[in-house]
């Protein structure tokens, strides 16, 4: 049974809806880092024992709970994260929308969210992510106090473990070094949205590409640059180069993801494409002309085609790229 749920109801209502699980664990997700990937293992052990199921709760905030400042930027978005677990072999999931910080009732229904799952789960498990909210630290006395105590428990596992990888995998980003992300976080790091229409100068020197539209608007995206990787299109993936940037040689400002898939023919405007990137070629450059940017497209294409063969042995694909086992 797939307890998955993106609309607009409470988590409540969505947990009322559901069986009491031996155990739950909630947290962000984003980037299904290290400290995530091991509370997953954590409570499929606690389900292990009689073969019971385990519920996973991802939660999502527009900003920072507990702060005031702007976002931090998410490497995953929501849907990606539901999908992510759920290839990992995790089929119950449910995505918790957090209330605002600025919300009046923001207290409110946090409580009534982690109460839910304390009735709904023999043990609760919060990530770190969780527990290094002070939103969430506020609320730990009043989650298990008042008329209706909770029947479950909740366990502190990984209440003091480190989640600095978040910052640092979005330190690599920024510099572009989808490499070495790779090799961490055991996926190519991703990046959907619709194709939409560009100037098609691409087209004129050779090289149409697909101009993407980002999901989400608190996703973050490479470092500008040149890159290689995978394009899903409806459901198959093409070798591709990537360009992310502002276009100098064309005078343009905003900064744009354009997407070259080898072996592709078609039109593609209006569909959703999913991009795995897999390294860093080089930097954005500007040309003095046309005909110089369309001799450096020529030796780009050699160096990406040389570079996912070399890729290409080393990965799976199903929704998204994986290191091959």
């Amino acid at each position: 049974m797939e307890n998955r749920s993106t609309g607009t109801r409470s988590l409540t209502e969505k947990l009322e809806d559901t069986r009491t699980y031996k155990a739950s664990v909630v947290s962000f997700f984003d980037g299904l880092l290290a400290h995530h990937k091991a509370l997953l293992s954590y409570g499929s052990g606690l389900c292990a024992e009689n073969k019971e199921e385990l519920l996973v709760v991802v939660c999502n905030a527009d900003q920072d709970i507990g702060s005031k400042q702007s976002s931090t930027p998410s490497l995953l978005t929501p849907g990606e994260r539901l999908d992510m677990i759920s290839s990992f072999g995790y089929p119950n999931t449910l995505l918790w929308q957090l209330p605002s910080i600025h919300s009046a009732d923001s207290s409110k229904i946090l409580t009534s969210g982690l109460k839910r799952m304390l009735f709904s789960s023999k043990t609760l498990v919060p990530g770190a992510d969780i527990w290094h909210h002070k939103q969430f630290l506020d609320l730990q006395e009043s989650i298990i106090i008042g008329e209706e105590r909770p029947t479950g428990t909740l366990d502190p596992k990984f209440q003091n473990t480190n989640t600095s990888q978040h910052k640092e995998m979005l330190s690599l980003l920024e510099q572009g070094h989808v490499e070495k992300m790779f090799a961490t976080l055991g996926y190519s790091f991703p990046v959907s949205g619709f194709v939409v229409e560009g100037n098609k100068i691409g087209r004129t020197l050779g090289y149409p590409t697909a101009n993407l539209g980002i999901d989400g608007p608190n996703k973050a995206v490479p470092g500008q640059g040149v890159y290689t990787g995978l394009v899903n299109v409806s459901g198959k993936w093409y070798p591709s180069m990537i360009n992310i940037g502002i276009r100098p040689t064309l005078d343009m400002e905003n900064v744009t993801i354009e997407a070259h898939l080898f072996h592709f023919e078609g039109d593609i405007y209006g569909h959703k494409i999913s991009i795995g990137f897999l390294q860093r070629i080089r930097d954005e450059m500007r040309f003095n002309s046309l005909s110089e940017l369309k001799q450096q497209l020529h030796r780009d294409r050699d160096v990406a085609t040389l570079s996912l063969t070399r890729q290409m042995k080393k990965v799976r694909t199903n929704a998204f790229v994986f290191a091959g086992s």
